[in-house]
């Protein structure tokens, strides 16, 4: 896969199937739209993204 493929294969298709609908879920969450609509603290916004690194580090080991 290249950096501009985004057709997921083997275990990246296995896992965005498998969790399509908690993604919408969270996509369409009070923190998402406050995110969007820059109405998020900065202590909030650093919490968010303490736990998307966690999220991504886990992801990328």
């Amino acid at each position: 896969m290249t950096a501009t493929d985004t057709t997921a294969t083997g275990f990246g298709a296995a896992l965005k199937d498998s969790t399509w609908d908690l993604h919408e879920q969270a996509e369409n969450g009070d923190l998402q739209k406050r995110l969007v609509k820059g109405e998020l603290g900065k202590h909030e916004y650093a919490a968010h993204l303490g736990q998307l690194y966690l999220v991504h580090k886990t992801l990328e080991a």
